[in-house]
């Protein structure tokens, strides 16, 4: 039975820091290793058994302390993914309130600007500026989850790839 090694402090130190922003030479830096050599040093200590189990086990305790889950990440980036800015509006086109836009909505919301311009006898213009989370982001995170985009390069004739089929007989094009 082996005996599982004990973090130092300057290791426990190091994965204090990285638990930061996941960045291990500026971790390391950050825990008082050289500035020369943090990047080598970082990627050294993260294979580490002892380290990785430590940082494993602290990410766990912090999911299950803001009860984070692949499930609620994966809600959350098809909401941005999926969402459609039609909903952020009422019938005449003017822009909800931020309290009347339903949750996938809001969820897809960055920030909202509003500005405003006297045009004279008590009328004020309202300017709304919406500005949304990235959607391709989103859609991207999504479909590397779900394995929908091939790393590898496939060669062989395009003219005989499904796509190219389909664009040709989309575009008339026979070539």
């Amino acid at each position: 039975m082996t005996k599982k090694k004990k973090l130092n402090a300057k290791h426990k130190m190091f994965c204090k820091e990285y638990l930061i922003d996941f960045n291990a030479t500026q971790a390391a830096t950050r825990a008082g290793y050289s500035k020369k050599t943090a990047g080598s040093i970082g990627f050294e200590l993260l294979k580490k058994p002892e380290i990785a189990e430590y940082l494993e086990a602290q990410t766990k305790k912090r999911c299950d302390r803001l009860d984070i889950t692949a499930d609620k990440v994966l809600q959350e980036l098809a909401k941005i993914g999926f969402s459609d800015i039609r909903e952020m509006f009422d019938e005449d086109g003017k822009p909800l309130g931020v309290e009347d836009l339903k949750d996938k909505a809001a969820a897809a919301v960055q920030s909202v600007n509003v500005t405003s311009r006297k045009l004279g006898k008590g009328k004020v213009e309202y300017t709304h500026n919406i500005k949304l989370a990235d959607k391709k982001a989103s859609l991207e995170l999504l479909g590397k989850h779900l394995k929908l985009f091939s790393e590898q390069i496939e060669h062989g004739n395009i003219d005989d790839k499904p796509l190219t089929v389909v664009v040709r007989k989309f575009t008339g094009d026979n070539v």
